[in-house]
């Protein structure tokens, strides 16, 4: 083994035990929205082959049944019900990179640790701190190395509806129009205050407009999504707006009201003192307080979620010389997934207009 092989193997044995001691100040949220919940065990699909990943939908039923006598000719038509949707993976890269000279001005294991543990932390917040803007980011056309986020998949409107169709600058969804699949929308609204009886009630109604229940059951098809993971999330303005409305409210009429509501819950604490609509947890999502709408974005994350390619599932390789720098060793960190709903109707937006 050559020198440089040796010391690459002691930076990549250094690399995974360390422990040393340092505040970090540098982050800029109290706390992050898409690694830690979006990203979470459970919440997340690896896929094992293929450049990315399609879905079936059944996009409609071919209008209504007959009714005939016994003498009525058939009138038989073979309907055409399924569209496909597909997106490909995107690939997120970040590295550590030392330096020969860094290591040696910086002998023995405590002072190497010293130089790999903040900078390791510095490449994971990088990744993290990336994947949270371009989550939260408006999509932009013809980029296809960046991941389709939030704002792709759930469109503001202004109508009350189903009304979230392409977004601006696309002429297309995940491969398919609105003309060949007019059902594929996000619910939409908006409300004029951050009070009960505005911003509220129209919470609810999206909460009740989202909640699917078939009244059959299929092995191999779904499309339910009043059990679902559900979450809302926003900005801090309508945080604030939600912390004082359950405060009067559980002055007023106590904890539970959701019992004295057509199909929904108003604001209020749960035994933890969150506030929650109908028992859905409320999220302030950082990247949301620069949006001056007051977006209310509710989410089901079994009907959208992160797909994770397997074997580039946050990989990193082993350190060894940099091709064009004799004296710099690096490790890549690779992830590779891209963000997917296969119902858009589980998912609404609502915002101050």
């Amino acid at each position: 083994m050559s020198r440089e092989d040796q010391v690459a193997d002691k930076i990549t044995a250094t690399y995974d035990k360390i422990d040393v001691k340092v505040e970090d100040i540098a982050q800029e949220h109290p706390e992050y929205f898409v690694y830690p919940f979006m990203m979470k065990k459970g919440r997340v699909k690896k896929v094992k082959s293929g450049l990315g990943v399609g879905q079936m939908l059944m996009v409609d039923y071919g209008g209504e049944s007959n009714f005939i006598t016994d003498m009525t000719e058939d009138n038989v038509q073979v309907r055409d019900h399924l569209e496909k949707i597909r997106v490909d993976f995107c690939l997120q890269n970040d590295s550590c990179t030392y330096f020969k000279s860094e290591l040696q001005d910086n002998a023995g294991p405590e002072l190497i640790a010293n130089i790999i543990e903040p900078r390791k932390r510095a490449m994971m917040m990088r990744m993290i701190t990336t994947m949270e803007s371009k989550f939260f980011d408006d999509p932009e056309s013809g980029n296809n190395l960046v991941p389709w986020g939030l704002k792709y998949w759930i469109v503001k409107n202004a109508t009350t509806g189903f009304n979230g169709g392409i977004p601006a600058g696309f002429s297309d969804i995940a491969g398919i129009t609105m003309a060949q699949a007019p059902a594929f929308k996000n619910y939409t609204g908006s409300y004029a205050a951050l009070t009960e009886d505005d911003m509220t009630l129209l919470i609810k109604k999206c909460i009740r407009r989202t909640n699917f229940r078939s009244p059959i059951s299929n092995k191999n098809i779904s499309g339910d999504t009043y059990m679902g993971n559900k979450n809302i999330i926003t900005n801090e303005t309508v945080c604030e707006a939600a912390e004082k409305l359950a405060t009067y409210q559980n002055q007023n009429i106590g904890n539970d009201i959701a019992a004295k509501t057509a199909g929904g819950g108003a604001f209020k604490y749960d035994a933890n003192g969150e506030v929650v609509v109908k028992r859905l947890p409320i999220i302030n999502a950082w990247e949301l307080d620069s949006d001056t709408s007051n977006p209310i974005y509710g989410l089901d994350l079994s009907q959208f979620y992160c797909l994770v390619k397997s074997g580039d599932d946050w990989a990193r390789t082993p350190f060894t010389k940099a091709p064009k720098q004799h004296r710099a060793y690096v490790s890549h960190t690779d992830h590779r997934y891209q963000w997917f709903c296969k119902n858009r109707k589980a998912l609404w937006v609502i915002y101050q207009s």
